[in-house]
């Protein structure tokens, strides 16, 4: 009863250890999820400000361009109008002139005044759109860069600028969870060179030896008929091809498959051996 007791002590034990555990790795995966979530989140806000940012000092610069170039525009027009008010006033002066001649000049003065007006208010209309258009063109582009940098989670060389600031790998150490991004696109793999084969020299198989002279029948002794045949041949005949020196010999080369006898004939070998040996 004890034994069965303390079975059921341990089992209960040991449940409720896998249970801990398990609950444990729970809440690493759940705390590594957020910690990387919290952290794209506050890279892209990063990101988004420092834009803003970007965009509020063009703005700046381009209305401060604007405004140097309106003032330019007004003192101009400024100088202008003063030269044709004392032009007017040297004429009327000067001369005796009707009063429709003054009303004529000082319509012209108007209408010329008029028109410079309306140039200058064009100008600061037409550089208000282009500034518009370049600031939602910015916002677009960078709104676009964010998007991929959160859904491909791959390399971006377009956003090589956030480089820096989005490099998680050595948060996550892997490819597959979170946003990774180098300067630099990968390197291609360095292909390994594959060993040419060289040909072997392959040999013509030698001739067969010459047929020995066989034993005259009316010879008395088969010692005495070998040396005296053997004496005749090397007199009369010349030296057999399989009696020639080692370095004349042909070397064919042998491969796995075909064996030495196929090349060499075994009697041959035996004189061979027998002459040099």
């Amino acid at each position: 009863m004890s034994t069965l007791k303390a079975s059921v002590f341990n089992a209960k034990v040991a449940v409720a250890v896998l249970v801990l555990v398990s609950v444990i790795i729970i809440i690493i995966i759940i705390i590594t999820v957020v910690v990387v979530i919290v952290v794209v989140v506050v890279v892209v806000i990063i990101i988004i400000i420092v834009v803003i940012i970007a965009i509020i000092i063009i703005i700046i610069i381009i209305i401060t361009i604007i405004i140097i170039i309106v003032v330019i525009i007004i003192i101009i027009t400024i100088i202008i109008i003063i030269i044709i008010i004392i032009v007017v006033i040297i004429i009327i002066i000067t001369t005796t002139i009707t009063t429709t001649i003054i009303i004529i000049i000082i319509i012209i003065t108007i209408i010329i005044i008029i028109i410079v007006i309306i140039i200058i208010v064009v100008i600061i209309i037409i550089i208000i759109i282009i500034i518009i258009i370049i600031i939602i063109i910015v916002v677009v582009v960078v709104i676009i860069i964010i998007i991929i940098i959160i859904i491909s989670r791959q390399y971006c060389i377009m956003c090589g600028v956030f480089a820096c600031v989005l490099d998680f790998s050595t948060v996550n150490q892997s490819e597959e969870t979170g946003v990774i991004l180098f300067l630099t696109p990968p390197l291609p793999p360095t292909p390994t060179p594959t060993p040419t084969p060289t040909p072997t020299p392959t040999a013509p198989p030698p001739s067969p030896p010459p047929p020995l002279p066989l034993p005259s029948p009316s010879s008395s002794s088969p010692l005495s008929s070998s040396s005296s045949s053997s004496s005749s041949s090397s007199s009369s005949s010349p030296i057999p091809q399989y009696h020639s020196l080692p370095s004349q010999l042909p070397l064919p080369a042998f491969s796995s498959t075909s064996s030495s006898s196929s090349y060499f004939p075994s009697h041959s070998i035996i004189i061979h051996i027998h002459v040099y040996g």
